[in-house]
């Protein structure tokens, strides 16, 4: 296959995507956004219980090898993203962040997925519910395209083996789960703004205000991943 077909091939894909998504109706919709947070609530619970209690150091070359291509597919999943020249601007410029700890400040590029989150999010007005509830489906549908490369066997495998791969997995599944936490607000303001109380629908402005900076706040989640796969890559 030529590099040409291979890129058509990847943007049918995408379409795809988008068309199935669309074309589930509301109802179904809402029901696969539930399913995803299952699966990825499930993940990270189980991480907390499982990866992060394995102590053992000392890996054979084959699970070393495995854990390096897992990591490369995780990139590979936050970074394949289609994005336009805006998003591009916002993925390929470094910022600084403020880790709260004692590492202090440190200097990161963010994911074009994460790039693609923060920008839909910056766009959203505070007096259109339809807006509101379009970039929910954007947001939706971009965790949609990631997921999968992020759940597959192998990775289970290796994550519930090596500890350096299951916080790859909990810091790469975290960013998706705030994929979705705005994605879900953005729903519940636009009902608010449409069908809300008087006093509900003043508060709207400050809520959109707050997934804003819950956007801004994916700039630490990207932190604490660029970290993990840091420690994964240091592996013997």
């Amino acid at each position: 296959m030529t590099e040409k077909q291979s890129k058509l091939v990847k943007e049918k894909k995408k379409r795809n995507i988008r068309t199935r998504w669309e074309g589930l109706g509301k109802k179904k919709q809402q029901r696969a956004v539930v399913g995803l947070s299952v699966v990825l609530a499930v993940g990270i619970s189980a991480g907390m219980a499982v990866g992060l209690t394995h102590e053992k150091k000392g890996y054979s070359e084959k699970d070393v090898v495995k854990v390096t291509t897992n990591v490369k597919a995780y990139d590979k999943a936050l970074d394949k993203v289609k994005v336009d020249a805006e998003v591009k601007k916002v993925a390929d410029k470094k910022v600084v962040v403020d880790t709260g700890t004692a590492e202090g400040k440190k200097e990161i590029s963010l994911s074009p997925a994460s790039a693609k989150a923060i920008t839909l999010v910056s766009k959203v007005p505070a007096d259109n519910a339809e807006a509101m509830r379009n970039t929910a489906k954007e947001l939706e549908v971009l965790m949609q395209e990631v997921v999968p490369s992020m759940q597959t066997a192998e990775i289970r495998d290796m994550a519930n083996k090596i500890p350096e791969m299951k916080k790859v997995q909990l810091t790469g599944m975290s960013i998706l789960q705030e994929y979705l936490g705005m994605a879900n607000d953005l729903r519940v303001t636009a009902d608010k703004l449409e069908q809300g109380t008087d006093e509900e629908k003043g508060r709207v402005p400050g809520a959109i205000e707050y997934v804003k900076k819950r956007a801004d706040k994916l700039k630490l989640f990207e932190a604490d991943y660029a970290e993990a796969k840091k420690q994964a890559e240091k592996i013997k």
